[in-house]
């Protein structure tokens, strides 16, 4: 019952304000919950009490790169990689956010420059599905259609529930003109 869960999290804080674990378990319980507001502000306030805590700056780059926030992800995964300089979960999302700044501000230098390290960095972690997502969105923006779909295909195999995929895969169907796949593709993003 997560309700009472986070009601009984609440009561630890009331005893104890700076209580790690029960902090990173109600954050990822309203993360999981989709309250994204409520899971960033508890992070936040884990980092404020445990600066070097790396599951709550882990969390928090994470969470601003999913919300196109380049500023407040390099502050957090900087600080995080200055910790933990080989962790590959890590430079894959300093990757994701240097591509997404790139975008941003049209510059088509930074984005090889990104592009690059996700291919390169793809070879140590195939299943950083960050990686994969700066890839797709490369070769689909070069119109590279048919290897945009592959990779569509291999991230799907890494993460089957990421919606965002099936509507990628559909869209380069399209482009393609396979309106049969397109049909079936239809089919199992209902399914």
């Amino acid at each position: 019952d997560v309700d009472r869960a986070l009601v009984e999290f609440r009561n630890v804080f009331k005893l104890d304000g700076g209580h790690r674990a029960a902090r990173i378990a109600y954050a990822e319980a309203e993360r999981k919950r989709g309250n994204v507001r409520e899971a960033y502000s508890q992070y936040l306030r884990l980092v404020e009490q445990y600066p070097n805590d790396l599951d709550g700056l882990r969390a928090l780059a994470e969470m601003a790169v999913t919300n196109g926030q380049w500023n407040d992800a390099d502050h957090f995964v900087t600080t995080a990689l200055a910790i933990a300089p080989d962790d590959l979960g890590l430079q894959s999302i300093r990757i994701f956010k240097d591509y997404g700044a790139a975008i941003e501000i049209n510059d088509p230098a930074a984005m090889l420059v990104a592009v690059k390290a996700a291919r390169d960095l793809r070879v140590k972690a195939p299943d950083e599905l960050l990686l994969r997502k700066v890839i797709i969105d490369d070769r689909i923006r070069a119109q590279s259609l048919d290897e945009a779909l592959g990779e569509i295909d291999d991230a799907i195999k890494i993460a089957p529930n990421e919606r965002i995929l099936y509507a990628q895969r559909l869209s380069v169907l399209a482009a393609l003109g396979e309106d049969s796949q397109v049909e079936a593709g239809l089919i199992d993003m209902v399914a």
